[in-house]
This record gives C-alpha cells, structure tokens and sequence, in this order.
C-alpha cells in the first residue's frame, strides 16, 4: 500500500508540474508574441525589449534565443551598442538553437565594434580610369607611385599617383613581346617585372630614379620556362617567383637579387598559385592554391620562408579552407591578419582572417561584401588596400564587306542581348554558323535563326579555327594532364583531342588549317614556321625565320607573313612549296597584326594599330599596290575572319575596360588594440 500510494504522489507531482510547465510555456509564449507586435505593429522598441527579456526567462530554450535574439535587433534599430551583449549572449547560452545562433552570428559579422565606433568611416577612391589603366603592375610601399605597361607606348612605366604624371623605364622587346607583372621593391628604387620574348620568359630587375630617365634593365633570371615574379622579402634581397619548368610543374622559389641564385621553396604539381606573398616580417608565404587537381576553386595556405629543411620541403598551414573560391592573399601592414577575396556570399568580396606563428586565430571577417572583378595592386605601409577592377568589354561583330572595293559598314554586335566576353569568331565551311569564345565555352550560333548552342571541352581555348569537312574545331587550349597545345573539338559532342603539343615551347602562338585539311600551319614564339600532317604528325618548314600572324590563301599555295623588323614591320607573301619570300607592304612603327586573305584571293585584309583608342582594318591588293583603309576603325579591333561568300566579316571589338581604386579605414581594429 505504501508503495502504490509513494506511486501516486510522484504521478500526481509530475502532472501538476506539466500543468505548470505548460503554463508557464503560454505565458513565455504570450510575452513573446506582445514583443513582436510592440516591435512591428507599434515600433515601441523600449517596450519590445522588456518583453523580449521577460520571454527570454522562459523554459522553452527556442523561443528563448529567439527573444534574445530579437532584442538585439531591437537595439540596432535605436542605434545602441548593446545589441552586441544580446546577440553574444544568444550565441554563447543557446548553440543547440542552430537558426537562432546563426542568425546571431550573421547580425555580429555585420556591426562595428565598439573599439571601431570613433574610427573614419570606410573611403573607396577611384584614381584612374579610361582604356590607356594598367592593372599589371602593383603599388610602391609609400603610395608614390603605381608600376605597369603602358600599351600604347610599349614601354614599363610607373605613374606618380598625386599627379597622375607618367614616367617610361624599359622600352618591351621589338619582336612582339612585352613586360608586365612589375612589382616596386620595398625601397620604392627597382621595379621587377616579367619580360616576354622570342626566346622565353626572363626576370628583370630596372632602376627608378636612374637620372629620371630610362634605364638599362638587368636580367636576374633567364629561361625557356614560364617565370613570374609574386612578390618581394621585406629586406629586398630576394623576389619571390613561380616557375613552370618543361615537365609543367610549378615551383615557388626564392631569386637572389644580388647573384640571380634561385632556391626552391615549394613544388607543385600542373597547378599553380596565382598569387602569394611574404609576411611584413619575412618568416612566412602566403599563397593561394587549388585543394584539388580537378578544382577550380581555391584556399589559402602559409609556409615558413626558410623553404627546404634538408630533404624536406617547408610545411604548409591550410588557413583558408571553405568550398567557395577563396583568392589573392595579402597580409595586412601590421602582419596580424590575411585579406583575401572570396566569393562565398555569392559575389566576391574582401575578407581577413586573423594569424599568428602562421596558422589562423579564429573565423574569417568581412570587411567589404562587394569588390567585383579585381587584381590586387597591393597594400601601403599606411594599410590603404590598391586594387584594380576590370570588366571585360570585348564583343563580336559582324559587318558588311563589299567585295568590288573591300569597304567594310554597318557593324552589329552578334548577340545585341548579352553583351561583353565574346572574342576570337570563325565561320563554318558553309559558313551558316560562327563559333566563337566566351565565358567558358565555345558557342556556336546559327546565324539563320538565331539559336545558340555551348560546347564545355573543359579547357580554356581561344583562336578557334573550323576544319574545312565541318566536324571539328582547332583550338589554342591547356589541360592538366597535357598541358598547353593544340586540341581538336568535336563540332558535335565537344570533346577535346590533343593534336600538338611541345611542354618546352609553351603555347603555339599561331595555328590554320590547310584547304585541304590533312595539315595545319603552326608556330611558336621565337621558331619557324611549319606545316604539319595532322594524320602522321611528319612536319615540313614553310618560313625559316622566326615569324609573325599569318593567314592561309584559298588555294593554300601561299602564306601572308607579318614580321617585326623594329621600328616597322613588313608584309611578306611566301611560298608554301619553297622559293624566296616577297616583300608585298611596309608598315610604319604603328604595326601590323592580323591578316585574311578574300576569298577570291586578290586582297589581303589586316588590322593596324592606330593611337591606344583605335585600331584600323586596311587593305592591300596581293600582286602589289597601295594599301588603303577599309573604313572599320574601332577600339581594340582584332581577331577578324571574312565569310566564305566574301561579303561578311566577323571580328572582335573592344577589350577589358579597367579602373585603379584605393580603399582606406577599411581594415578591423584587431582585438586587444
């Protein structure tokens, strides 16, 4: 009996405290939905937080966190820093209560600590724009000055940043190479760049306050590889480097500034960094790098500067790790954090993450939710962030050509309702449809109706050329497994074949079929060139010295040579079956890039660089005779094909169109400051 009536006591004691429970439940439900109205309906947020805080002591642990939660918005609303308290309170007593806590947590990324409050307010500022900016290059230390390539010129400069005055260094090679990738050391004295010539890639060292003038540049590394200089030490007496050797694996190395000595630093694999840098005091790299071979998204990793301990390579600390694409780490003046972009909400933004020893010190940051396109241009001592944005504003175009006097008018745009990030357009044999390249693919439309279909071969691809049977497209392309070369794509199905490729060389500069096409006409910088067989791969010599764009005449008997002979270039016809060139045109120190043959044979069409504005397509009848302007001027003009009927041609028009910002006040103020 005891025991039964022990049993209905206990049974009677829980049922009241259910009954009390539930309750106390509506009562804290109750108090919650008066908050809400008190917020929404009434905006009396004073009121709204005491019921919020009453709700808040309830037993029901969701609407809890809710009401806290609700609280701090509450006091965002009348601009208080104690929203802070509630949101931190929500994530640190309630991290069962997942929608809740990360909604707090998203509302704490958002405010400004109270250490941050006095500080000024966040300045972006636009130091340069029209189509003659650079992004190149990177920003001196002192903010003085801003490295890069002057195209119209076709010389490395810097531009003094308080009077937008420019000041030429180098003048680039005159057989068509160029100089970009320059980074001022940390003295502000020497500019270091990536030189492109006929016979590879060098490393070159040039001074800045050479008597205010030019300057004989000085060669620190010089090879057949890819080379391209990342980055300077602190101390200025190494640049940090990545190098492609032959096999295409990618190094990071350190190049002696005083005897051009390179230690590796780190190996890879085909994949590269696209950026990496030294910490303020020298002991660590940043840089990033794709997780996996086959991801195009990035992370960000650190490695101790002392490179190879023995016969072991530095360690590397994954400090970025997260599924979107997380690029371009630079370390903030005070070596305590990393900025990097990343695109996680969606577009690409700036964010930091705080280091220390080299290995991250809590989550990620954002301080800018919007950059856009950029390449960064690089921080001052003073912590202002340069960058620069681009978009790419290329196009294809289609005009009409007359074949009696080879004017050209009336250009349209191929597509009017997408424009930008179109280029390199071919005809098909029949010439129904034109293929042409953009935002990852290789597009060909029916010129007839209009329809539109993608080919993905999975590899960047440019300069299309359509085979004269119709089922396959040769393309300038790179894959991981391959490397750089020449692929065919099936016209249908788009899969890439490889048809040549040379890990030596690099990327052919050239390639066209023959009318026949069982051979293709190819090139590389620096080499002769060369016909070959497509089925057997037996090669023949067309041009013997190292030549320029070429087109292919109908009947294939002949080639159009551009060459570089500095300060003008010459226009040879040559004979495909051997027999001396002939000189056709000189063309002044504007030069000449690009050519066609019509498809009758009697004019060869080519564009002509005018001022940095426009480009100019001319003409010049093949037996000889004065070559005049087809009337087509246009910004970045290039990359034309005339239609098989003669009466149409297709061409590129425009080009990146980019800007130089500065952001300032941007950075957190790190914790304990």
């Amino acid at each position: 009996m005891g025991d039964m009536l022990k049993s209905l006591l206990t049974a009677a004691a829980l049922a009241c405290w259910a009954i009390l429970a539930a309750a106390q439940t509506a009562s804290q439900s109750q108090k919650f939905q008066e908050a809400i109205d008190a917020m929404e309906t009434r905006g009396d947020c004073p009121l709204a937080i005491r019921l919020f805080e009453e709700a808040a002591r309830g037993p029901d642990r969701n609407l809890a966190a809710h009401a806290l939660f609700y609280a701090g918005r509450c006091f965002e609303k009348l601009g208080k820093q104690e929203a802070r308290k509630f949101y931190e309170r929500v994530v640190a007593e309630f991290p069962d209560q997942s929608t809740a806590a990360g909604e707090a947590r998203a509302r704490l990324a958002r405010l400004v600590p109270p250490d941050q409050a006095a500080r000024p307010p966040m300045v972006g500022r636009r130091l340069w724009t029209g189509r003659d900016v650079d992004i190149s290059g990177a920003v001196s230390a002192d903010g003085r000055y801003l490295s890069y390539t002057d195209w119209e010129a076709n010389w490395l400069a810097i531009r003094e940043l308080a009077t937008g005055r420019k000041r030429l260094l180098v003048k680039n090679p005159p057989d068509g190479g160029s100089a970009d990738f320059s980074i001022p050391s940390p003295d502000g004295r020497h500019v270091v760049y990536r030189r492109i010539g006929m016979d590879g890639q060098d490393v070159v060292l040039a001074a800045v306050d050479a008597a205010r003038g030019q300057t004989t540049p000085r060669v620190l590394h010089r090879g057949p590889e890819g080379s391209l200089p990342l980055g300077w030490s602190p101390d200025g007496r190494q640049i940090l480097c990545q190098l492609t050797r032959k096999d295409l694996n990618n190094h990071l190395v350190l190049l002696s500034v005083a005897d051009g000595s390179l230690r590796v630093l780190k190996s890879f694999d085909s994949r590269y960094a696209q950026a990496a840098t030294f910490s303020p005091d020298g002991r660590y790299i940043a840089y990033d790098f794709p997780p996996h071979r086959d991801s195009p998204e990035r992370d960000i990793f650190v490695i101790g500067s002392a490179g190879d301990q023995g016969d072991q390579q530095a360690a590397e600390t994954a400090v970025v790790q997260h599924p979107a694409n997380d690029s371009f780490p630079a370390w903030t003046p005070d070596g305590q954090r990393l900025l990097f972009i990343s695109d996680r909400l969606g577009s690409a933004g700036a964010w930091v993450i705080a280091t220390a020893g080299g290995k991250p010190q809590g989550p990620a940051e954002l301080v800018k939710a919007t950059i856009g396109n950029i390449r960064p241009l690089g921080f001052t001592r003073e912590g202002a962030y340069y960058y620069g944005s681009y978009e790419d504003m290329k196009d294809v175009y289609i005009a009409a050509l007359d074949p009696a006097t080879g004017t050209v008018s009336g250009s349209v745009p191929v597509d009017s309702r997408l424009l930008g990030s179109k280029s390199a357009p071919e005809w098909s044999p029949d010439g129904r449809f034109l293929a042409y390249s953009g935002r990852g693919e290789l597009t060909i439309q029916n010129l007839e109706t209009g329809e539109k279909r993608g080919l993905r071969p999975q590899l960047p691809l440019w300069r299309p050329r359509w085979s004269p049977d119709g089922r396959t497209i040769l393309v300038h392309g790179s894959k991981l497994d391959t490397g750089p070369g020449l692929y065919l794509i099936d016209v249908e199905t788009g899969a890439a074949t490889l048809a040549l490729a040379d890990h030596t060389k690099g990327f052919p500069r050239q390639a066209a079929w023959s009318p026949d096409g069982r051979s293709f006409f190819y090139w590389y910088i620096g080499e002769s060139i060369r016909l070959r067989e497509l089925a057997t791969g037996r090669e023949q010599v067309v041009y013997p010295q190292p030549g320029g764009d070429f087109a292919v005449s109908p009947d294939g008997r002949r080639l159009a040579v551009s060459v570089a002979r500095d300060p003008e270039a010459v226009l040879l016809i040559v004979p495909v079956d051997g027999g001396p060139a002939r000189e056709l045109l000189r063309v002044p120190e504007t030069g000449a890039f690009g050519m066609g043959w019509t498809p009758d044979g009697r004019r060869i069409l080519f564009s002509r660089r005018g001022n940095f504005e426009n480009r100019e397509l001319w003409q010049v009848p093949v037996e000889g005779g004065e070559a005049r302007s087809t009337g087509l001027t246009m910004w970045g003009l290039a990359e034309f094909r005339i239609h098989p009927d003669g009466r149409r041609i297709a061409f590129t028009g425009g080009g990146r169109q980019s800007e130089v910002w500065v952001l300032e006040n941007f950075l957190p103020v790190p914790a304990g400051r």
